[in-house]
């Protein structure tokens, strides 16, 4: 009895083990640069730093003003709309990538009327 009692917890712990790293690995981030739209995007880190730093390392790749602009948790997808000229710009973070972008461009609009607006990059973690 006592032997099974102590195969089942560490059965127990082994799968709760593999259960919260799946669930861990699940930040994101996008970083931009707004005087040139260098970007750079992580998905899937088991840390927000670790998303955060891989984001703005392959964003300094393309500029060197590089800002983590969006952060995703758990299942959230994250897009970035800028301006022509770069200095204006707008993110989301919502439960899909097209809703993302959506308010992404929404927002780069609202703070830049008259000015085109596009998509410059969007991801997503997993649940």
């Amino acid at each position: 009895m006592r032997r099974m009692m102590f195969l089942a917890t560490g059965l127990a712990v082994v799968l709760g083990g593999f259960a919260s790293s799946a669930l861990a690995a699940d930040h994101g981030a996008i970083a931009y640069d707004r005087s040139n739209c260098a970007w750079g995007r992580s998905w899937n880190y088991p840390d927000q730093r670790g998303a955060d730093d891989r984001a703005l390392s392959e964003c300094a790749s393309g500029g060197s003003n590089c800002q983590v602009v969006a952060r995703m948790g758990p299942g959230e997808c994250g897009a970035v709309a800028a301006t022509d000229s770069c200095s204006g710009f707008g993110w989301a973070t919502r439960s899909t990538i097209s809703e993302a972008q959506i308010v992404a461009l929404q927002q780069c609009r609202n703070y830049n009327p008259n000015l085109d607006c596009s998509i410059k990059t969007s991801v997503c973690s997993r649940r």
